[in-house]
Parts: structure tokens; sequence; C-alpha cells
């Protein structure tokens, strides 16, 4: 196999474009959320550039090991589902997949155990196992089984952002002593842009679970379409992209001080008119095409959520 060929496969394997926006997210929250919070009261941060580069590669590396694991157990069912995407065993063995796996893991537990002992929060040492772990236990067992795989990946997804608040969490605690209400206001981003993210990776897990119900029932996985049929997986699906349309509305509605009123419409379209734009197509797709093209407009709407930093 060629040089060229090997960085295509490791590059898929790993998807990059999910590896760079969730960079992307832990980069603007720093930047554009608490950074300058933080330079208004005149309060140090943990972490400076170096080491919140430090915990982004941490994060990709977590998240590529994740997305590796997932393709090694599931290449019989991805042979049906996109047999042009494969990868395990098509152009990499298990052998070299699992060593890409092993290594991620290396740098990203070895970055983590600096960042811990650098911000002096040796308690969040647990934080990696359960991250690692719980990326495994999704793709060799909870992903088999309906909603729970979606539940616990929509909160891993969730735990991005939640990775920058951990470890300037001292900055917090100051912060609040400082002037609660702005502490407050900081705090309300946080949960409220880790909401969106979580309920918004949820509807799109459903949607995937739909594109892929081919061959996750030909090989034993018990997702919700395959237990309840398409059909009254795409009405749930529904009630996952209007609730998320009223999170973006109550966050809008949270963060009407901190947003101008063409921001919060601005923002507001680009996330609530493309979720009304999918349940439409929702209720007319049929196919795993349909379904494909419904994933793919559910990625961009998580990834507009997500630029929520660039509105403020």
């Amino acid at each position: 196999m060629s040089r060229r060929v090997l960085n295509t496969s490791v590059f898929s394997l790993i998807r990059w474009p999910n590896l760079l926006i969730a960079g992307l997210v832990q980069y603007l929250l720093y930047f554009k959320v608490l950074q300058p919070v933080l330079a208004q009261f005149g309060i140090s941060h943990s972490l400076d550039l170096l080491r919140l580069s430090m915990l982004v590669v941490m994060t990709l590396c977590v998240a590529a090991g994740g997305y590796i694991v997932n393709d090694i157990a599931d290449v019989r069912t991805d042979e049906i589902n996109r047999p042009a995407r494969v990868v395990i065993s098509k152009h990499l063995s298990h052998q070299t997949a699992y060593w890409l796996y092993f290594m991620f893991q290396i740098v990203g537990f070895t970055l983590w155990l600096y960042l811990v002992f650098y911000v002096r929060r040796i308690p969040l040492l647990s934080v990696f196992p359960l991250l690692i772990g719980g990326l495994a236990l999704y793709s060799l067992y909870l992903k088999r089984l309906p909603l729970l795989g979606n539940v616990l990946i929509a909160l891993l997804c969730a735990a991005v952002p939640g990775m920058v608040w951990l470890l300037e969490q001292q900055a917090f605690v100051q912060l609040f002593a400082t002037d609660v209400a702005a502490g407050q206001r900081l705090k309300i981003v946080f949960l409220w842009y880790m909401a969106s993210a979580f309920v918004l990776t949820l509807y799109r897990e459903l949607v995937k679970d739909m594109e892929d119900v081919k061959g996750d029932s030909a090989t034993g996985l018990r997702t919700l379409p395959v237990i309840w049929g398409v059909s009254a997986t795409r009405y749930l699906a529904v009630v996952f992209a209007l609730v998320s349309a009223l999170v973006v509305g109550v966050m809008l509605w949270q963060l009407q001080t901190e947003l101008h009123a063409w921001k919060q419409i601005g923002y507001g379209l680009s996330v609530l008119l493309p979720i009304l734009v999918s349940i439409l197509l929702l209720f007319r797709a049929r196919t795993a095409a349909d379904y494909r093209r419904l994933s793919h407009l559910a990625k961009l709407i998580i990834l507009m959520g997500l630029l929520l930093p660039l509105w403020l």
C-alpha cells in the first residue's frame, strides 16, 4: 500500500472533519466566551494557549480512538450499510487499526495526565478512563441496544465543551467570588451550549440509525428502527428535533443580554430553519440515501449550533 493511500485511509478512519469541529468548539469557547469575561475582571485562567492546545489534542485523540474501535466492531455492518467507506480489512488490517487505537490513547492519556497535574485537580484523572471506557462500551455493547447507545454518544459530545469548563474550574470559582452575576451568565452559556450539543447529537443519532437499519438488522443490532420500525422511529426523531428547537430557543432567551437582537435572529435562523427543513424532509424520507442526506443535514445543524461563540 502506498503512503498516500495509507494516509487517506487513516484520515478517513478517524473522521477528520468531525475532529476539526471538536477542536474548533474548544478554541471558540475559550477565546470567544471564557477569556473575555475573565480578562474583564482581571482573573487569570488555568490554561494558556499551549495547554489549551494540549487539551484539544487530547480530545481529538480520544475521539479518534472512539471512531477506530467503533469501525473495528462494525466491519460486517458497514460492509452492508456503506461498503464504499469501509477502511478496516479493506485498506488497513485489524492489527494496524488496533495499533493506531492504542497510540491515540497513550498520547491522549499522557496529555491529560500532564494537564490535571498542571491545574492541580488530580481527581480529574478519572475523566479519561470514563471517556475511553464509554466509547468502548458503546462500540462493543450499547450501540446494539435501543436508544442507550444514542444517549451515551450525545453525552460524550456534550462533554467536548465541558472539558474546558472542568479544567478552568478555579477561574470559575474566582469569577463567582468577584461577580456572582457574571459567573452565572458564563455558567448559563456553558450549560445551554452543552444541552444543545446533547439534543442535536441525539437527533442525528436517530437519523443515522434509520439510515443503517438494513445492516443493523442483518447483524443483530437492536436499534430503535430495528425494534420499532422506521416509521415509529421517524416520529420519535421529530420529537427530538422539536426538543432541539426548543432548547435553542430557550438558550437564545437566556442569552438575550449577551446577544444583540440581530445576532439572536441570525443565530436562530442558522439553526432553527435547518431543523424545520430536516423535519419536513424526514417525513418524505424512504430510502437509505434519503436518510444519508438527512444525516448530513443534521451534522450541518450541529455545526451551526456549535458556532454560537462566534455570535457572542
